[in-house]
Protein backbone atom coordinates (compact mmCIF):
# COMPACT_ATOMS: atom_id res chain seq x y z
CA UNK A 1 0.00 0.00 0.00
CA UNK A 2 2.71 2.18 0.68
CA UNK A 3 4.72 1.56 -2.58
CA UNK A 4 1.25 2.40 -4.56
CA UNK A 5 0.51 5.39 -2.20
CA UNK A 6 4.55 6.75 -3.31
CA UNK A 7 3.73 5.92 -6.92
CA UNK A 8 0.82 7.72 -6.84
CA UNK A 9 2.43 10.88 -5.49
CA UNK A 10 5.39 10.34 -7.83
CA UNK A 11 2.97 10.46 -10.84
CA UNK A 12 1.45 13.08 -9.16
CA UNK A 13 4.67 14.89 -8.67
CA UNK A 14 5.23 15.00 -12.55
CA UNK A 15 1.68 15.76 -13.80
CA UNK A 16 2.39 18.91 -11.96
CA UNK A 17 5.74 19.67 -13.19
CA UNK A 18 4.65 18.88 -16.76
CA UNK A 19 1.60 20.96 -16.32
CA UNK A 20 4.09 23.93 -15.04
CA UNK A 21 6.49 23.75 -18.35
CA UNK A 22 6.83 25.72 -21.07
CA UNK A 23 5.61 24.57 -24.37
CA UNK A 24 8.81 25.10 -25.66
CA UNK A 25 11.93 25.47 -24.41
CA UNK A 26 13.44 29.00 -24.70
CA UNK A 27 17.26 30.08 -25.28
CA UNK A 28 18.61 30.91 -21.38
CA UNK A 29 18.11 34.52 -20.88
CA UNK A 30 20.98 35.06 -18.59
CA UNK A 31 24.02 32.81 -17.56
CA UNK A 32 25.79 32.10 -14.60
CA UNK A 33 28.88 33.80 -14.30
CA UNK A 34 29.37 34.99 -17.78
CA UNK A 35 27.43 38.19 -19.43
CA UNK A 36 24.79 36.50 -22.37
CA UNK A 37 24.63 38.52 -25.11
CA UNK A 38 21.06 38.89 -26.01
CA UNK A 39 18.81 41.77 -27.53
CA UNK A 40 15.56 41.86 -25.88
CA UNK A 41 12.51 42.99 -28.20
CA UNK A 42 11.12 46.46 -27.74
CA UNK A 43 9.27 46.75 -24.50
CA UNK A 44 10.43 43.20 -22.75
CA UNK A 45 11.76 43.03 -19.87
CA UNK A 46 13.62 40.74 -17.54
CA UNK A 47 14.17 40.64 -13.84
CA UNK A 48 16.65 38.24 -12.18
CA UNK A 49 16.97 37.79 -8.79
CA UNK A 50 19.88 35.46 -7.80
CA UNK A 51 21.91 34.27 -4.41
CA UNK A 52 25.31 33.43 -4.22
CA UNK A 53 27.78 32.03 -1.64
CA UNK A 54 31.62 32.29 -2.35
CA UNK A 55 33.96 30.34 -0.23
CA UNK A 56 37.77 32.24 -0.62
CA UNK A 57 41.21 33.62 1.81
CA UNK A 58 39.88 31.28 4.16
CA UNK A 59 35.90 33.39 4.42
CA UNK A 60 32.17 33.01 3.40
CA UNK A 61 30.39 35.73 1.67
CA UNK A 62 26.75 35.50 0.96
CA UNK A 63 25.69 37.69 -1.42
CA UNK A 64 22.09 38.34 -3.01
CA UNK A 65 21.54 40.59 -6.05
CA UNK A 66 19.08 42.02 -8.23
CA UNK A 67 19.04 42.89 -12.35
CA UNK A 68 16.72 44.12 -14.65
CA UNK A 69 17.19 44.54 -18.29
CA UNK A 70 14.74 46.41 -20.88
CA UNK A 71 14.55 46.86 -24.46
CA UNK A 72 14.28 50.15 -25.10
CA UNK A 73 14.19 49.55 -28.80
CA UNK A 74 14.73 46.80 -31.63
CA UNK A 75 19.12 46.83 -31.18
CA UNK A 76 19.05 48.70 -27.42
CA UNK A 77 18.78 47.33 -24.33
CA UNK A 78 19.91 49.41 -20.77
CA UNK A 79 19.72 47.21 -17.83
CA UNK A 80 20.58 47.96 -13.51
CA UNK A 81 21.90 45.73 -11.23
CA UNK A 82 22.37 46.42 -7.11
CA UNK A 83 23.92 43.90 -4.96
CA UNK A 84 26.96 42.17 -5.24
CA UNK A 85 27.06 39.99 -8.11
CA UNK A 86 28.55 36.48 -8.73
CA UNK A 87 30.17 37.52 -12.44
CA UNK A 88 32.68 39.70 -13.22
CA UNK A 89 35.55 38.92 -11.13
CA UNK A 90 36.33 41.44 -8.76
CA UNK A 91 39.52 44.03 -8.63
CA UNK A 92 40.44 42.49 -4.88
CA UNK A 93 40.83 39.52 -5.93
CA UNK A 94 39.20 35.46 -4.50
CA UNK A 95 35.76 36.76 -5.69
CA UNK A 96 35.79 39.53 -2.89
CA UNK A 97 34.63 42.52 -3.82
CA UNK A 98 32.95 45.56 -2.63
CA UNK A 99 30.09 46.35 -5.78
CA UNK A 100 27.15 47.75 -4.88
CA UNK A 101 25.23 48.24 -8.01
CA UNK A 102 26.04 48.80 -12.06
CA UNK A 103 24.21 50.17 -14.75
CA UNK A 104 24.68 47.96 -18.33
CA UNK A 105 23.97 48.98 -21.99
CA UNK A 106 23.69 46.75 -25.09
CA UNK A 107 23.70 47.61 -28.91
CA UNK A 108 23.18 44.92 -31.88
CA UNK A 109 23.05 41.19 -31.58
CA UNK A 110 21.38 41.36 -35.03
CA UNK A 111 19.67 38.37 -35.45
CA UNK A 112 17.52 36.15 -33.10
CA UNK A 113 18.93 33.64 -30.91
CA UNK A 114 18.44 31.23 -33.28
CA UNK A 115 20.74 32.84 -35.62
CA UNK A 116 22.88 34.40 -33.26
CA UNK A 117 24.72 37.97 -33.56
CA UNK A 118 27.15 40.28 -32.71
CA UNK A 119 26.78 43.29 -30.06
CA UNK A 120 28.63 45.96 -27.83
CA UNK A 121 28.10 46.80 -24.28
CA UNK A 122 29.66 49.04 -21.49
CA UNK A 123 29.01 48.33 -17.76
CA UNK A 124 29.30 51.22 -15.41
CA UNK A 125 30.11 49.30 -12.37
CA UNK A 126 29.65 51.25 -8.82
CA UNK A 127 32.04 50.10 -5.73
CA UNK A 128 32.05 51.69 -2.09
CA UNK A 129 34.87 54.35 -1.43
CA UNK A 130 36.05 53.54 -5.12
CA UNK A 131 35.44 55.67 -8.78
CA UNK A 132 33.21 54.22 -11.03
CA UNK A 133 35.08 52.15 -13.40
CA UNK A 134 33.81 51.61 -17.17
CA UNK A 135 33.87 48.10 -18.22
CA UNK A 136 33.60 48.24 -22.68
CA UNK A 137 33.66 44.98 -24.32
CA UNK A 138 32.74 43.34 -27.42
CA UNK A 139 30.36 40.06 -27.53
CA UNK A 140 29.20 37.38 -29.76
CA UNK A 141 26.61 34.80 -29.88
CA UNK A 142 27.19 31.61 -32.22
CA UNK A 143 24.49 28.89 -33.41
CA UNK A 144 26.39 25.57 -33.70
CA UNK A 145 23.77 23.60 -34.10
CA UNK A 146 19.57 23.29 -33.30
CA UNK A 147 20.26 22.33 -29.81
CA UNK A 148 23.69 24.26 -28.84
CA UNK A 149 24.39 27.84 -28.59
CA UNK A 150 27.87 29.58 -28.21
CA UNK A 151 28.91 32.46 -26.48
CA UNK A 152 31.59 34.91 -25.87
CA UNK A 153 32.94 38.56 -24.82
CA UNK A 154 35.96 40.46 -24.62
CA UNK A 155 36.72 43.68 -22.94
CA UNK A 156 38.32 45.57 -20.08
CA UNK A 157 38.23 47.98 -17.59
CA UNK A 158 39.22 51.57 -17.25
CA UNK A 159 39.53 53.52 -13.86
CA UNK A 160 40.53 57.26 -14.18
CA UNK A 161 41.06 56.63 -17.51
CA UNK A 162 43.30 53.98 -17.49
CA UNK A 163 43.26 50.51 -18.40
CA UNK A 164 43.59 47.95 -15.17
CA UNK A 165 41.93 45.04 -15.82
CA UNK A 166 41.25 42.59 -19.41
CA UNK A 167 38.44 40.37 -19.27
CA UNK A 168 37.53 37.19 -21.32
CA UNK A 169 34.38 35.10 -21.37
CA UNK A 170 32.82 32.10 -22.91
CA UNK A 171 30.23 30.07 -22.74
CA UNK A 172 28.50 27.01 -24.50
CA UNK A 173 25.06 25.58 -23.75
CA UNK A 174 23.05 22.60 -25.00
CA UNK A 175 19.22 21.76 -24.90
CA UNK A 176 19.06 18.30 -23.17
CA UNK A 177 15.36 18.17 -22.57
CA UNK A 178 13.80 19.47 -19.81
CA UNK A 179 16.53 21.89 -18.72
CA UNK A 180 19.87 23.51 -20.57
CA UNK A 181 23.40 22.33 -19.54
CA UNK A 182 25.80 25.02 -19.33
CA UNK A 183 29.25 25.64 -19.57
CA UNK A 184 30.90 28.44 -18.91
CA UNK A 185 34.77 30.31 -18.48
CA UNK A 186 35.66 33.42 -17.50
CA UNK A 187 39.22 35.20 -16.62
CA UNK A 188 39.96 38.76 -15.26
CA UNK A 189 43.61 39.54 -16.20
CA UNK A 190 45.31 41.82 -14.15
CA UNK A 191 48.19 42.93 -12.04
CA UNK A 192 49.62 39.84 -9.67
CA UNK A 193 46.16 38.50 -9.35
CA UNK A 194 44.56 36.66 -12.52
CA UNK A 195 41.05 35.25 -11.64
CA UNK A 196 40.19 32.02 -13.62
CA UNK A 197 36.39 30.00 -13.31
CA UNK A 198 35.15 27.44 -14.91
CA UNK A 199 31.64 26.92 -14.01
CA UNK A 200 28.86 24.26 -15.06
CA UNK A 201 25.29 24.87 -14.41
CA UNK A 202 21.94 24.23 -15.55
CA UNK A 203 18.71 26.43 -16.66
CA UNK A 204 15.70 25.29 -16.78
CA UNK A 205 11.71 27.25 -17.38
CA UNK A 206 8.35 27.32 -16.52
CA UNK A 207 5.49 28.86 -18.19
CA UNK A 208 7.21 31.33 -21.09
CA UNK A 209 7.88 33.80 -18.28
CA UNK A 210 10.08 32.16 -15.42
CA UNK A 211 13.38 30.57 -15.73
CA UNK A 212 15.81 28.79 -12.84
CA UNK A 213 19.12 28.58 -12.82
CA UNK A 214 22.08 27.03 -11.01
CA UNK A 215 25.66 27.33 -11.36
CA UNK A 216 28.75 26.06 -9.64
CA UNK A 217 31.92 28.05 -10.26
CA UNK A 218 35.12 26.79 -9.04
CA UNK A 219 38.48 28.73 -8.71
CA UNK A 220 41.43 27.82 -11.16
CA UNK A 221 44.07 30.52 -9.63
CA UNK A 222 45.18 30.98 -6.24
CA UNK A 223 43.63 35.00 -6.44
CA UNK A 224 39.95 33.12 -7.38
CA UNK A 225 37.91 32.55 -4.49
CA UNK A 226 38.14 28.49 -4.44
CA UNK A 227 34.50 27.97 -4.81
CA UNK A 228 30.85 29.61 -5.50
CA UNK A 229 27.37 28.04 -5.47
CA UNK A 230 24.69 30.30 -7.02
CA UNK A 231 20.55 30.34 -7.61
CA UNK A 232 18.88 32.79 -9.74
CA UNK A 233 15.38 33.45 -10.84
CA UNK A 234 14.33 34.75 -13.58
CA UNK A 235 11.11 36.68 -14.85
CA UNK A 236 10.49 37.93 -18.52
CA UNK A 237 7.01 40.45 -19.38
Amino acid sequence: MKNQHGLILLAASCAAFASCRSSGLQQPWDLARASRPMQLAKGQTIVRGSVSTTEGDGSTSFDPNVALSYGVGESFTLGASLGQPVRGSTRDGAGQGNEVGALRMVYGIQGDAEDGGFAGQLDIVFEDGRDAEFRPSAAGLFAIDEQSRASARLGFSLEDGEETRTFLETAYWRDVGLFHAMLELDANLGPGDDELYVTPGVNTQFRDIVQLQFGAPIGLTSASADWQLLAGLLFSF
